[in-house]
């Protein structure tokens, strides 16, 4: 594993599902339907749209919710059914009968109401007869019926618990095998960092324009509209606003984050830095406002503030590959899963990097940067450009060694990007299942011929971080790209 290959085979992964899917559990519905009265009728609601694959997003808008509203919904309902997270909250829906592949929900297990013949009445019983007992053949006529009935209803409890076997199953198995960049390694749970920069209360007690409503244009209109001198202020007095404001001059970005991460990231300008959680930096290498290209490499799992390594060596490498021609951005600039999880399966963070991605590239056409950009997603970096496709304004859209864009084909992405996809045939992310259930893992692989991606030669990259690697047919292709003579 720490080599890099794929934790379960396929062989072996197709054998688990098949093995967990004939166990024949006794059926526990009796207790889970206890368990489930104890939800609210809303709570109930959105355990029912999470086993069904939706998102807090998709909740929110369903239920017409703010997001964090279903985020309390969900604490309390893992809270009340003693439930883990959220693949656990799936199997538990699938166990109770709430919910049923394909199906409409369900009553809980053990309301009987709904097994009588009309809906309204009530089970009668058997009328009183005040005649002597039947003959013996009635009597066994009854147990047979009774016992074929038992049968039936064993067989109905073990095939809703075979069901909720292989949702946990393949849930399990998306799980190991959809990773980030750094091998095989337990997951953290990550909260996104959001929200406007560091130091934000203090900026707007001064009335100044609010960063989490006044979009890129909008700010920079108001840093056009002062002075050398009051600009150099603000520098001094908010340089931890000053230095992630989408909008604001690049230059004076540079200056105020020369005060907050000094000498941090030699060789590379700082054009964000927010020390918040894990920390997140974004990096340039050249002339950002002059140069006639722009590419922005967006990383996968296990990069941060201060884990920069891999990213700038790849945007080093893209830089140089372009003869020096292309301002080349390293953005960390959302927060990426650790190691292997539910976070690297499933798209919270994503949905947080992509909102952030998007106001970036906004930011820098607000300041005057006019190329639009090359954009070069990496691992769980390419879920982060797929749900920012539709919004974010892109020359390409380059995904390599990707477990899926949470989209069925390049059309679905909804961009006038050119899309291109590149893997080679040593990366362990091609034995990854392109699979999405549960809204866990990431769907087509863009690098599949169906996707309808551009291929980008890639057969003498090595591994899954080796796509940069100088001399490469990869890194050969991405400098084309990003200079704009690949066609």
């Amino acid at each position: 594993m720490a080599a890099g290959d794929a934790l379960l085979a396929p062989s072996v992964t197709r054998r688990l599902i098949a093995n967990f899917a004939a166990t024949r559990p006794a059926a526990r519905k009796d207790v889970t339907a206890l368990r489930l009265n104890g939800l609210t009728p809303r709570e109930t609601e959105v355990l029912e749209l999470i086993a069904r694959g939706l998102s807090n997003q998709e909740i929110a808008e369903r239920l017409v919710l703010a997001e964090q509203t279903v985020k309390t919904h969900i604490g309390r309902i893992l809270a009340k059914l003693d439930l883990r997270d959220r693949a656990q909250a799936v199997v538990f829906a699938y166990e109770s009968g709430l919910v049923t592949p394909g199906g409409q929900p369900h009553p809980p297990p053990g309301d009987t109401a709904s097994s009588t013949p009309y809906p309204g009445m009530a089970r009668q019983s058997a009328p009183r007869c005040d005649v002597p007992s039947p003959t013996p053949f009635l009597p066994s006529s009854r147990r047979r019926e009774r016992r074929r009935e038992r049968r039936e209803r064993r067989e109905r409890g073990r095939a809703d618990m075979r069901r909720a076997t292989r949702t946990l199953v393949t849930t399990t198995v998306v799980t190991a095998v959809v990773a980030g960049t750094a091998g095989w390694a337990s997951g953290t749970a990550q909260e996104p960092v959001t929200g406007p920069p560091p130091g934000t209360a203090e900026w707007r007690a001064e009335g100044l324009p609010d960063p989490e409503r006044t979009d890129p244009a909008g700010l920079a209109r108001f840093f056009a509209g002062l002075g050398p001198a009051e600009r150099q202020r603000l520098v001094r007095a908010h340089p931890t606003v000053v230095g992630n404001l989408e909008g604001a001059p690049p230059e004076l970005r540079y200056e105020a984050n020369s005060r907050t991460a000094p000498g941090r990231y030699p060789g590379a300008r700082v054009l964000a830095y927010d020390p918040r959680g894990r920390g997140q930096a974004v990096l340039v290498y050249g002339d950002l406002e002059r140069a006639e290209r722009v590419a922005v490499l967006v990383p996968g799992s296990d990069v941060d503030a201060g884990h920069l390594g891999s990213l700038t060596r790849k945007a080093t490498a893209l830089r140089e590959a372009t003869g020096g021609r292309t301002a080349v951005v390293a953005w960390a600039g959302y927060t990426t899963p650790v190691g292997v999880g539910l976070d690297a399966a499933s798209g919270e963070l994503a949905e947080a990097g992509a909102r952030r991605l998007v106001r970036f590239t906004e930011g820098l056409r607000a300041a005057g940067v006019r190329p639009e950009p090359s954009l070069f997603c990496h691992s769980y970096g390419s879920v982060v450009c797929g749900l920012a496709a539709h919004e974010v304004k892109a020359k390409d859209l380059v995904v390599f060694g990707s477990p899926g864009m949470r989209a069925g084909n390049a059309a679905a992405l909804r961009t006038t990007a050119r899309v291109w996809a590149a893997k080679n045939p040593t990366d362990w992310i091609d034995r990854v299942p392109n699979v999405a259930v549960a809204g866990l893992g990431h769907g087509t692989d863009p690098a599949a011929p169906e996707f309808g991606a551009r291929p980008v030669p890639a057969g003498d990259a090595d591994g899954h971080d080796g796509y940069f690697a100088p001399g490469t047919s990869s890194l050969r292709a991405f400098a084309a790209i990003a200079e704009g003579d690949a066609r």
